[in-house]
């Protein structure tokens, strides 16, 4: 295997002849330049070791040239550092080499990209995180377009810890990511708030439940109003006996969503006659009813059966979240 080598200056543009016909070439490049080998139409980029590049063809002439990827054109300053090629006639496998350190033992250079990920210059020397150094500014083209003061500590811009808890106003980006925040306009002071389950046994969630009997008079029933917490209706039974005469009574829900709803009951002639069936009527909402905002009674009053009656009672049942 014949091998050649060559330190280089990059200040100046090399080409050489090699002696043989080389296949790979061998790349450690200790400058903030990028290099363009044509002959095997790759790039290095800057402080770059240990990259391999095969040839798309042999040649007998070692030649690279300072020369970007990207728009700008880079132009050599006063003070560079050595590249060092290695060409030989061995096919080797090709390499993209590793980040080196710069000349002198100081750290890597350092890419600034934007937000889409294009290089828009590199950092070189090194940079405190907390008290004050200096740092070198150049841009893609190897040009020092300035020199940073970097002083203080990292802003992380992440909050500082706090308890979790609801009625949150105004909490940070990362708390509503964290937590699982979600927004309630329906509050009466519109704000964040942590979500919570439908289910009436998780947390967050309380269960209403109320009865009332009552002979020959209104059976009511209230599911009292909560701040900033909506009530929610799930069914209603209504129980009892008839009266000394037939008649047509009404169930009145206040406080729904959509309205006040108006139910009709038919309660039997005679006083001991059970009403419905099995003495009951049993109804179950497909849904849970809501009430019509947070803070917002649900009041069921069943009307008197009527005269004789002894026996008439109302139940209803839901939850509070």
């Amino acid at each position: 295997m014949a091998i050649w080598y060559k330190n280089v200056d990059p200040n100046t543009p090399f080409s050489g002849n090699i002696g043989f016909n080389a296949r790979t070439v061998l790349v450690d490049n200790y400058t903030a330049y990028w290099l363009y080998f044509p002959d095997a139409d790759a790039y290095v980029p800057p402080f770059y070791g240990g990259v391999v590049l095969s040839l798309i063809h042999t040649t007998d002439f070692g030649r690279f040239s300072i020369q970007s990827p990207f728009v700008n054109p880079q132009v050599p300053v006063a003070t560079s550092y050595f590249v060092h090629t290695v060409w030989t006639d061995g096919v080797l496998s090709p390499s993209p080499g590793v980040l080196i350190e710069a000349p002198g033992g100081g750290p890597p250079a350092t890419d600034v990209t934007d937000r889409p990920g294009r290089l828009l210059g590199v950092i070189s020397g090194t940079v405190s995180l907390s008290g004050t150094s200096l740092v070198d500014v150049v841009d893609d083209a190897g040009r020092l377009v300035g020199i940073v003061s970097v002083s203080g500590t990292v802003d992380t811009e992440l909050p500082a810890a706090v308890a979790l808890a609801d009625a949150t106003l105004n909490p940070t980006v990362p708390g509503v990511g964290s937590f699982g925040m979600v927004w309630n306009p329906s509050a009466i002071s519109p704000r964040w708030e942590r979500q919570t389950s439908n289910e009436p046994t998780t947390a967050g969630v309380d269960e209403r439940a109320g009865t009332t009997t009552t002979a020959n008079a209104a059976a009511v029933v209230t599911f009292a109003a909560s701040v900033d917490r909506t009530n929610w209706l799930s069914g209603y039974t209504v129980e009892g006996l008839g009266a000394t005469a037939a008649s047509v009574q009404t169930l009145t829900i206040t406080g729904l969503s959509g309205g006040t709803r108006v139910h009709r009951i038919v309660v039997p002639a005679g006083v001991a006659v059970a009403l419905g069936v099995n003495g009951r009527l049993v109804v179950e909402f497909n849904r849970p009813w809501p009430a019509s905002g947070p803070n917002t009674a649900i009041v069921g009053t069943l009307s008197a059966f009527g005269a004789g009656n002894t026996t008439e009672q109302l139940s209803m049942h839901g939850f509070l979240k």
